[in-house]
């Protein structure tokens, strides 16, 4: 196998990789914002964003007026809700790809992804 056809399988493994953990995401930001809402704030699912600096990336978000703690805490419920039967070290590694790490500002509310 040639060095071409090498990197061309290297990066389809990648967007591979990446559309899974982006579904994941999806599902655990879909409970979350239900989380998010019951403890009486106003937040939706956007299934697609692309952020600045994202060179036209998409992935799932969630959108709030809530702080990020509070959005980081509702993930993480829903996180091990889905993990009983994982071990702690499961959740730990899930935790470091599926909390929303970024986010930016929509005016009087913030987009977490």
């Amino acid at each position: 196998m040639n060095i071409q056809a090498k990197a061309k399988a290297h990066a389809e493994e990648i967007i591979a990789r990446e559309a899974a953990v982006n579904k994941e995401k999806a599902a655990l930001y879909e409970e979350a914002v239900e989380t998010i809402q019951q403890e009486g704030y106003t937040a939706s699912f956007r299934e697609s964003y692309s952020g600045r600096g994202m060179y036209g990336d998409r992935v799932p978000a969630i959108v709030t007026e809530a702080s990020g703690a509070l959005v980081a805490w509702a993930v993480m419920v829903c996180l091990y809700h889905n993990l009983e039967d994982n071990g702690a070290t499961d959740a730990m590694y899930d935790s470091k790809r599926l909390l929303p790490l970024r986010e930016d500002s929509m005016g009087l509310s913030r987009i977490y992804y």
